[in-house]
């Protein structure tokens, strides 16, 4: 397949240089992946699909130890507390979070201080570890086991500084913007504009107006043009559905396949760069970076000694001039303009937590990560863990 051998060309990406602080431009060989059909048919109910393996990351910083609390004392029983089936009830226990002290993550010039946000009136702790983060405007967003909340850094919270956000009352009581623990996908954009998907449909929240509407038909994951105006769902297998989102209504456009995916795992737009990762026909996972519907560059490989063999693609935000991408079970990746990985990470063991997965940008330019944990109670169940951590 790809092996190391990155595509890149003349094919300019420019837009995406204009979002953040990333002054990149990506550029790549439209060979690197066949280009995009697009196909203006209804939209079809999508299914569900299994994660990839596990990626074998570069080591660039030690594994922190969690320091984790003991039970309270006072807790006496011998077995866990059972329903009136007899069936045992998962009890939280937020008392266990694991105390985790994220190291420096360095590889010559390219540098990230990870900065563990304090969260004030709300804590991310829930019963599983599905969970997702974005950025929409000047505020953050975590949707768990207790809903979506929004999330609003504190005027002392400032780049090389603490990292304290506070949930936002004027979004909902306790920030709470709605108790439905159905989200499985947030996507945000600079203006405001968020969309909390799953398979029941999806949300438009333009938070900027404290304004929201439904679209029940525009399930599965979406992903949101840097523009607000359209959405990307898909789910399992190689279609995309685009919508075009209004201030109250969302429309279907048509359904994109995208050539050499069997399967698409995750998508992202950057300005008119879109970033569409899966696994293509022979099982690879890949990511591909597009120009409208032509291939920029591909990034993959069948063999796991290779540094760009990697799992689904969790995150993609601009940082530094370059891209920085998170996949699932931790790696972050360091990608330059044309394709190249340029510094790689253990980001979970530089975390020290078991796995990193979304990224977004804040108003004032500042890199947010999420990472999760969980502690195993002796009698309750599992208790899951995450923090919202920025890196400077």
């Amino acid at each position: 397949m790809f092996g190391n051998a990155w595509r890149a060309a003349p094919v300019l990406l420019a837009s995406v240089l204009s979002l953040s602080a990333c002054g990149a431009v990506l550029g790549g060989d439209d060979d690197a992946a066949s280009s995009a059909t697009t196909v203006p048919v209804a939209p079809t109910t999508l299914s569900s699909g299994e994660p990839a393996d596990r990626a074998t990351a570069t080591t660039a910083a030690a594994v922190q130890g969690a320091a984790v609390d003991e039970a309270p004392a006072e807790e006496q029983r011998t077995g866990p507390l059972l329903d009136e089936d007899g069936e045992p009830i998962t009890v939280l226990h937020p008392e266990l979070r694991p105390v985790i002290a994220p190291e420096l993550m360095a590889a010559g010039p390219i540098q990230f201080n990870p900065v563990v946000c304090e969260i004030t009136g709300f804590d991310l702790v829930g019963f599983s570890s599905q969970g997702d983060m974005a950025t929409a405007g000047d505020r953050v967003f975590f949707a768990g086991s207790h809903g979506l909340v929004a999330l609003t850094p504190d005027a002392t919270s400032v780049p090389g500084g603490p990292c304290s956000l506070s949930a936002d009352e004027s979004m909902g009581p306790g920030g709470i913007m709605s108790e439905d623990d159905d989200y499985d996908r947030l996507s945000g954009n600079s203006e405001g504009r968020l969309l909390a998907s799953g398979i029941f449909g999806t949300f438009v929240y333009d938070t900027h107006l404290n304004q929201r509407f439904e679209c029940d038909d525009m399930s599965g994951n979406v992903a949101i043009s840097s523009d607000g105006s359209t959405g990307y769902a898909y789910w399992v297998g190689e279609e995309v559905e685009r919508w075009t989102l209004t201030d109250s209504i969302c429309n279907p456009i048509d359904v994109v396949t995208y050539g050499g995916f069997d399967s698409v795992s995750s998508v992202f737009s950057l300005g008119e760069a879109l970033f569409v990762s899966g696994r293509d026909t022979d099982g690879t996972n890949t990511l591909t970076a597009y120009q409208g519907d032509a291939p920029a560059w591909t990034l993959g490989s069948d063999d796991p000694s290779d540094p760009d063999w990697w799992a689904n693609v969790e995150g993609v935000a601009p940082c530094g001039g370059n891209l920085c991408v998170t996949e699932w079970f931790g790696t972050f990746n360091v990608v330059d303009p044309s394709g190249q990985i340029v510094a790689q990470f253990d980001g979970d063991s530089a975390m020290g937590t078991w796995s990193i997965t979304s990224l977004g940008v804040g108003s004032d330019g500042s890199l947010y990560l999420l990472a999760g944990d969980s502690v195993e109670h002796e009698f309750d169940g599992t208790t899951y863990f995450n923090w919202i951590i920025r890196l400077d």
